[in-house]
Order: C-alpha cells, then structure tokens, then sequence
C-alpha cells in the first residue's frame, strides 16, 4: 500500500476505484444520498482517480475485505479543516469503524496543517453529541446555525497552540457556549471561552458562520493572561468579493491590559488571492489602546481552489503577542458568487 492509500497502518485509507460500488451501498442506506445516485457515482469516482488531494478527501475504513464505511475531510484554507460525511454500514455499526475514520480525518488534517476543524452534525441526538466529543469537539454554533435548527456545528483545537497553552497553565478552566449569537465589538457572534475560576484568566473564541451559506469561522479572539489582556476581531465592510470587485474588511484590536503589547500579524492568503495588491503581507506594531486596520482582498484570474462545502474564500491572520507563547488566528470570509 502507497504513501497517497494509506494514512495509518490498519486504519483508514484513501478511497479507491474498487471501493466506489461499496460505498456506494453505504451512502445509498441514507435517503438523503438516495435522491443522487448518479452524482454520488461521479462524484466518488473523480475523487479515487485523483488520489490524494490538498483541498478535498474521501476516507474509507474495511471490514471482511471491503469498504462499510466513508467521511470526507475538507482542508482548502488552513488552518481549518471540516469533517463531513461520516457513515458507517448499519451491519458494521458498533465495530470501531467511525473511529477509525475520525482519526484518518485528524491525521490527514494535520498533514495539511490543519490544526482547527469542525463539524456538521444533528442538534438532537446525545449519541452522536457523545462520539464527537470523544475526539474533542465542543459546542460553537447552537442556535441559529441551520435555517430550521435541525443542525449544530462543533469545532475542535485539540491540535491549536494557543488552545493547548491556555489550558496547560489553566487545567481547572470551565467551558461555556452561548446557544444563540452575543455582541462582540458590535458583531453579532458565537462565544466559546475557556474561563480559569481561580485566576479570571480566560481565552474566548467568537465565530461566524451559517449553514448552506457561509463557512464557520473564527472571526474575533479575546485573551487574558494576568496583567495582560487583548480583543481582536473582523469588521467585514464587504460580504462577497469577485475577480471584478475587492472585499473589504477591518482588522481591529484593543487592548484591555496594564502593558503595551507588541504585536506582529503574519496573512495566511490562499494562492490567487492578494491583500492590498499583495501576495503576502506582514503587520508590526505596538498596541496602547486600540488599533486598526482597513484592507482589501482581491480574487485574481488564476484562483483554482475548488467550491467545497461552502463557496466562501477564507483569509487567516497569526496575531502574536509579546508575552504569549503562541499566536492567535481570526479569519475573514468572502462569498463568491454562486452560478443562476
């Protein structure tokens, strides 16, 4: 078995031709999947001629020499990857195959530097809540995610640095989700904060996103390590952007502690893409009170990174702070414009 079949050895692997009729049968046992036969045909079939992929993935897991179960990794904008897709075989339910296809997941995430990755899945079924947080992920999006509430969206920084950094230092922290949106500098966002009830410590992550129409994002970031403490956030001035029309958007920040913070912000562009004209961009300054940024992002003729699950383009920023071990992402997210 090749390097491009294999992700771990025993465990879950690429998708293959010979795979595709099984897998087949897998999919076809949800209604959903039922009402595409040809597409899903196609579809499975373009992904195992390509073979192994930077933007798109499809993962098997065997059983009695055949393929019972798949999910779909998704990592066109790092540093995040979305896991989707995942369904095992109903006489191979309970064998340990959806693992196995999670942990594929998280190992070819991590190949392409992925560290942040989330979720789609239902709003009411504590089982299913159970296996995902058994892997890490916890509640980002509750309410309001998905037009009929149907659909929640957890997120995973198991593998982020400054995530793992925070609760190295904090290990008694409390975690809290708001159900719905909260404001946040004027954005009307998702929290999850990490809170440290014996210091007041915490570090809080603010997200943006909706089913069908926008990919879930970290968009604001606020952090507190004793007598340092900062928000950083997005203001989007535009929501699209085309070959034709920039994106327009804001980086803010403030700072909330008694010292002056250094900071430094490496863009993490996709190719095809500029900032100000620019294929990369660096920002160096000192922050005292508040700062910010008005930038613009342009598409250019040679974009190639496909419309996955979303049609959002996805831009990160490394905010790095004196004083802090690690850097702090927050991303802007532009729609491009969807077919008549």
């Amino acid at each position: 078995m090749t390097e491009e079949t294999q992700i771990r050895e025993g465990k879950a692997r690429l998708l293959e031709e010979r795979d595709i009729p099984n897998i087949l049968e897998v999919l076809f046992t949800e209604e959903f999947y039922r009402k595409y036969p040809e597409h899903m045909k196609s579809h499975l079939t373009r992904l195992a001629k390509r073979g192994l992929d930077k933007y798109e993935n499809n993962l098997v897991a065997e059983r009695d020499g055949k393929a019972v179960g798949r999910a779909a990794i998704d990592t066109p904008y790092p540093p995040y990857a979305e896991l989707g897709g995942l369904l095992v075989h109903p006489k191979y339910r309970g064998q340990g195959v959806g693992t196995e296809l999670v942990e594929g997941c998280i190992s070819l995430a991590r190949r392409y530097n992925c560290n942040i990755m989330y979720v789609i899945t239902w709003k009411d079924n504590p089982a299913v809540h159970r296996f995902w947080k058994k892997f890490g992920f916890q509640p980002a999006m509750l309410q309001g995610f998905e037009e009929d509430g149907k659909e929640i969206c957890l997120f995973r920084f198991s593998d982020t640095p400054c995530y793992n950094d925070f609760l190295r230092h904090h290990p008694l922290s409390i975690l809290s989700a708001s159900k719905g949106k909260t404001d946040f500098h004027g954005n009307q966002v998702y929290e999850m904060k990490w809170s440290d009830p014996q210091t007041d410590d915490f570090l809080a992550f603010y997200f943006e996103g909706k089913r069908h129409e926008s990919m879930p994002r970290v968009t604001g970031v606020a952090r507190k390590e004793n007598a340092r403490a900062f928000d950083a956030w997005i203001d989007q001035i535009t929501s699209d952007a085309t070959a034709e029309r920039a994106g327009e958007f804001k980086v803010c920040l403030k700072n909330r502690g008694e010292e002056k913070l250094k900071l430094h912000i490496d863009f993490l562009l996709p190719k095809g893409t500029t900032i100000n004209g620019q294929p990369s961009k660096t920002i160096s300054s000192e922050l005292d009170k508040e700062a910010s940024w008005e930038l613009k992002f342009d598409v250019k003729p040679d974009f190639e990174v496909p419309v996955l699950s979303f049609w959002t383009v996805l831009i990160t920023y490394q905010l790095q702070f004196n004083g802090f071990s690690s850097s702090f992402p927050i991303s802007t997210g532009f729609e491009m414009d969807r077919p008549q």
